[in-house]
């Protein structure tokens, strides 16, 4: 590689312990005056803040706060901060003499064990660990003088899952128990933090149940799971939606603003460990909104699905409403949809067809990539005039239900309650059942 020389810096001192005494622009001008070093500026050195006696120390997590990259919960120091220099990620060198934008190695006090597990940043430096939530800084510069502001914010411990921020909010799945909480700035009072369970009315989505789960490989307990949150997103728009998917491979919907969750399942459910299930998610800014891609156990085959709402511009997006979903544009008759690359996929499933105008077509088993509906007696007529196409999705069918929830208080448990009438309204559906159970 070519560079130019553009000057020399002049450093005095003895071994590590030197400073800047003057600059040249060629090698033979200096000239020593004796002038006293300017220690807070030492000679540049690399520095790698990862290399401890005896080893190499890697972080668990890593953020951004008050333009200096930060790390967190290394092995051998699992309550220490390590923060590059103000504006540059790559210096990690700490003078003799401390000044305001030197990198930082900061350890935390604890009352017990305890190591880093995720690093947020929200007004202030949020430190996440498995016992406690804390928060550095805000009120003034992060330096070596006001690192030392470190407070208690939450005495829940935060799982391996990493945590997420949620607009102004910061959530974070529970290391023990179940459930998540949410550590949000005061309206009052911005110095000062709250956290809260958001899940205590959806206790019953996070319970520990006789199904089909996973080893818990993360925290080398070899304990089986079921419902721990394993994966998760934020999906800001269009519906400020939470997707968490459990052990058991099922995908968990929380609107953060209500409250409200729903518990979503895909392919075959009976038996049950014949099914498929969810792996992992991930939300992307697309356009003027975020699209959550799922990643799909199918049978053996591993699948990325992309979730599209019901607002996305795509023309006849909204009709999708079947599960591993294939767009099509057949017809009139629509006879033999090539399912294309989920074909494979979906080789030997029983598929529904969904359009405009039209009930649920199917079922129809999947051969060789195709979907023949033409020859299971099916027919789907076009809202577009005659002889224009019919334009629709073919996948897997799903019923959305929903339960009320029990009432909370034992005084409300006993008290007499009569129920007049109840009222639904649905918008853009083709079909509603009400009654005890699915059974009646």
């Amino acid at each position: 590689n070519t560079y130019e020389v553009k000057g020399y810096n002049w450093y005095r001192g003895v071994g590590d312990y030197s400073g800047f005494i003057g600059h040249t622009t060629t090698e033979l001008d200096f000239i020593d005056d004796g002038t006293e070093p300017q220690y807070e500026l030492p000679h540049p050195r690399e520095v790698n803040p990862f290399i401890v006696p005896g080893g190499v120390d890697y972080p668990k997590t890593v953020t951004y706060f008050e333009n200096r990259l930060t790390f967190g919960g290394t092995f051998y120091r699992p309550t220490t901060l390590l923060a590059s220099e103000t504006d540059n990620y790559t210096g990690w060198q700490v003078p003799p003499i401390p000044v305001p934008s030197q990198a930082l190695e900061v350890e935390i006090a604890v009352r017990k064990r305890e190591t880093m597990r995720g690093l947020l940043s929200l007004q202030r430096l949020l430190i996440f660990t498995d016992a406690a939530v804390r928060v550095m800084g805000g009120n003034a510069p992060l330096t070596p003088e006001t690192a030392a502001s470190v407070r208690v914010v939450s005495e829940v411990g935060c799982s391996v899952v990493p945590p997420l921020l949620a607009g102004n909010r910061a959530l974070f799945v529970r290391a023990k128990g179940r459930g998540v909480h949410m550590v949000r700035p005061s309206e009052s009072d911005g110095d000062s933090f709250g956290s809260v369970d958001i899940t205590g009315q959806a206790a019953h989505f996070f319970r520990e149940d006789a199904g089909v789960g996973s080893t818990d490989n993360w925290r080398h307990s070899g304990r089986f799971v079921t419902t721990d949150i394993v994966d998760w997103c934020w999906q800001e728009d269009p519906w400020n939606l939470l997707w968490m998917v459990r052990g058991d491979g099922k995908l968990v919907s929380m609107q953060l603003e209500g409250g409200a969750c729903s518990l979503h399942t895909t392919g075959p459910t009976i038996p049950a460990s014949d099914g498929d299930r969810f792996e992992s998610v991930c939300s992307v800014p697309e356009g003027t909104e975020d699209v959550v891609y799922l990643c799909c156990l199918r049978g053996s085959k591993y699948t990325i699905e992309r979730f599209s709402s019901r607002t996305s511009p795509t023309e006849f997006a909204g009709l999708n409403s079947v599960d591993c979903a294939v767009p099509f544009e057949e017809g009139p008759p629509v006879a033999l949809v090539d399912l294309g690359a989920a074909g494979a996929v979906l080789e030997g499933r029983q598929v529904w067809a969904i359009a405009a105008g039209n009930e649920p077509v199917g079922p129809v088993t999947v051969v060789a990539g195709k979907a023949d509906f033409a020859a299971a007696g099916f027919a789907m007529r076009t809202e577009n005039g005659p002889g224009a196409s019919v334009f629709g999705w073919v996948g897997l069918l799903f019923q959305p239900t929903m339960t009320t929830l029990d009432v909370v208080t034992s005084e409300s448990r006993m008290a007499q309650k009569t129920v007049e009438k109840v009222a639904v309204e649905v918008a853009e559906s083709i079909g509603l059942e009400v009654g005890q159970n699915p059974d009646k």
